[in-house]
Order: C-alpha cells, then sequence, then structure tokens
C-alpha cells in the first residue's frame, strides 16, 4: 500500500476529473433527452451547482477524518462487526461498479467497432489491464494518468469544434415545455451518475499530500468536469436533435460519425473512441484501488498484492454474468440514481454521525 502523500495534489485533480467524466460522455445525452427531450441541457446545466454541492459534502466529510480510510473510519467509529458491515457494503458498492463499467466498455466495443469479436475477449483485455495497473501501484497510475489527461483535452476540444458546423439552434426548441418534476428527475439524473460515487476517493485522498488550496482545487476540478458534460449535453442536442439524442445509446459517437471536413477528416469517431476507453478504465481503475486498498485492509492484510489477481478473476466472472445483453443492464438506469443516492447519504452522511459519537475513539487511532 502507498504511503501518505504519495501523490500530489495535481496528480489527485486529475484523478478527480477522470473520474467524473468517465463513461458520462457517452450516456448522459442520451439519459437527459429521455426525460426532457430539447430541454435536456437544462438540468446538465442545473447539474454544475448541485455537482458542486456533492463534491463540497465530500470534502468536509472527509475533513472530519483526515488521514484515514474509510474502512478505517468505521473500524475505529462502529467497532469490528457493525463497522464490518459498514465496510462490506462499501466494497460490494465498489466492486458492483467495477463490473458494470467493465461491462459497458465490452458491450460497447462489440456492438459498435467489433461486432463479430465476442465480448468476453474485450472484458478479459480490459481486466488484464486493469491487474497490471494495480500491480504497478497508485503512484505509476497517477502519473500516467497526467499524461492521458493532455490527449483526452486535446482530442475533446478538437470534437467540439469540428461539430460546431454541423450544429442547429433550432434544435434547442421549445424550451421549458415540461413539468417541474421532470427537470427534478433530470437534475438528479445529471447529479448522481457522475457525483454520487465520490465517496470511494474516501480510499485515496489520505495517500495525497495534503495542500492548503486543495478543496479550491477540489471544487474547481469539479466544475470543470461538469461544464465539459454540459457541453456533451447541448452539443448532442445541437446536432442530433432530441429524438435522434433519446435514441440512440451512444449519443458522442453518432456525433463524431458526422464529422466531415472537406471530404478529407472523416472518420474520426475511431479516435474519439479511444478517449472512450482511456477515461472509462482510468474511473475503473480509480475503483479497484479503493476495492483492493479496502479490501486489504479490512482483512488486515500488509500486502495487497497477494489478492490482485484473485480480484481480476472475480471482476472477470462478474462483467461477464452481470445482465445478458445491453438492454438488460440500460433497464437498471431508472432505479440507478436513487441506489447511488441512497448509498452516498449512509456512507457519508454516516461519517459526519460518527464523528459526533465516537470522536474520542477516532481521535486515539495511530
Amino acid at each position: 500500500m502507498p504511503k501518505q502523500g504519495s501523490i500530489s495534489a495535481r496528480q489527485m485533480a486529475v484523478l478527480v476529473l477522470f473520474f467524473i467524466v468517465g463513461d458520462m460522455f457517452w450516456f448522459i445525452p442520451t439519459l437527459l433527452a429521455s426525460i426532457l427531450d430539447s430541454d435536456a441541457w437544462i438540468p446538465s446545466l442545473l447539474s454544475m451547482f448541485s455537482g458542486l454541492v456533492v463534491v463540497w459534502f465530500v470534502d468536509k466529510c472527509y475533513r472530519l477524518f483526515p488521514g484515514l480510510t474509510l474502512i478505517e473510519i468505521h473500524r475505529a467509529a462502529l467497532g469490528k462487526w457493525l463497522g464490518g458491515l459498514c465496510s462490506l457494503f462499501f466494497l460490494f458498492l465498489l466492486f458492483n461498479a467495477i463490473g458494470t463499467q467493465l461491462r459497458v466498455v465490452g458491450d460497447f466495443v462489440t456492438t459498435q467497432m467489433m461486432p463479430e469479436t465476442p465480448v468476453r475477449v474485450i472484458v478479459l483485455m480490459i481486466t488484464i489491464l486493469v491487474v497490471i495497473t494495480l500491480r504497478a501501484g497508485l503512484v505509476v497510475f497517477a502519473k500516467s494518468a497526467e499524461i492521458f489527461i493532455v490527449g483526452l483535452v486535446l482530442m475533446f476540444i478538437m470534437f467540439i469544434v469540428m461539430l460546431l458546423p454541423e450544429a442547429s439552434l433550432s434544435n434547442l426548441l421549445p424550451v421549458f415545455h415540461h413539468k417541474a418534476a421532470d427537470y427534478g428527475k433530470g437534475v438528479l439524473y445529471a447529479t448522481s451518475f457522475p457525483f454520487f460515487q465520490m465517496v470511494t476517493f474516501f480510499m485515496l485522498f489520505p495517500f495525497m499530500k495534503q495542500t492548503n488550496s486543495w478543496t479550491r482545487d477540489f471544487m474547481l476540478v469539479s466544475l470543470v468536469a461538469s461544464c465539459s458534460l454540459f457541453l456533451i449535453v447541448i452539443m448532442s442536442l445541437l446536432v442530433l436533435g432530441d429524438y435522434m439524442t433519446e435514441h440512440q445509446i451512444y449519443a458522442a459517437y453518432a456525433m463524431a460519425k458526422r464529422i466531415s471536413i472537406g471530404r478529407f477528416i472523416e472518420r474520426v469517431e475511431a479516435v474519439l473512441v479511444i478517449s472512450y476507453i482511456v477515461s472509462t478504465y482510468v474511473k475503473m481503475s480509480i475503483n479497484a484501488f479503493a476495492f483492493v486498498y479496502g479490501l486489504s485492509q479490512f482483512l488486515g492484510l500488509r500486502e495487497q498484492r497477494a489478492i490482485i489477481f484473485p480480484f481480476g478473476l472475480l471482476m472477470f466472472g462478474l462483467a461477464y454474468t452481470i445482465g445478458p445483453n445491453i438492454p438488460y443492464i440500460n433497464s437498471f438506469v431508472t432505479i440507478w440514481p436513487f441506489w447511488d443516492l441512497t448509498n452516498m447519504l449512509i456512507l457519508a452522511l454516516a461519517a459526519v454521525i460518527m464523528v459526533v459519537f465516537k470522536k474520542g475513539r477516532v481521535s486515539n487511532i495511530g
């Protein structure tokens, strides 16, 4: 396990950006358009502020327990048995998220790029990559993410600029033609998927070099990620229209297919796929690091390498068996925001209650 202060605040900010964006580029436009059609950009805009509230809440909760992971907080404040149950629940959430993300990438590649390739082959390749990443360690992974972010930003800017000629403002009409409850539901969707899993960083923050400006940097990078998602949503509406955005599972991929500049710059969707796979891989690896570190602490292991390979086998098995097809997996979209919301409240709000009632025990951890 890495030592405290082994990664810089800048590297942690990059990981936060990747975690919020992750695979949301591809799914958030479709999710919002299915609720609000041409008004899908409104909840995406509002989620910038609701997302910042979630990020602020996570940061404040962690500052109550500086230097402790969530597993250590549970054990110190609730004791061995009740704290262990909370920790097991948290580890279950992480493992389920990793398997789902892995399967989503596999389904995307086999349906859009390589239809003759079995999904288990893609899943196995990414599993091997994640296992190699875990063995390399958090420090190496964080430094690699700093390199990946440069390419991701450049491809995102190129993507937006090249789509501008295809945009039409008339696709945003009509405006404000839904009930208030629909906008509330849209804000919940736009906030839950990118932000409600931020409790994962309770497992990584102890390894960051603490700086006085971290809260500001944390909020700023979260705002940048929210703006990126807003741009993707509004560009999907401007380019594809609300109907096509709603009925395309991968709206950003469908947009990229429309890029054609002078019949010379075409087929750039293959380049965009690279950014999607990389961003999802980084998010998946963050969850994997949190799970492996958490499980090793839960079992009292001094070295987590012994559980990396078995974890990879279980991850591959879960991703392959989590659902028979894409429609089945997508059927959970309507309940997933509430699942994440309740879990975030249970795990993060419980931390606040812990510090009130068990502050003495937490302060004695050494």
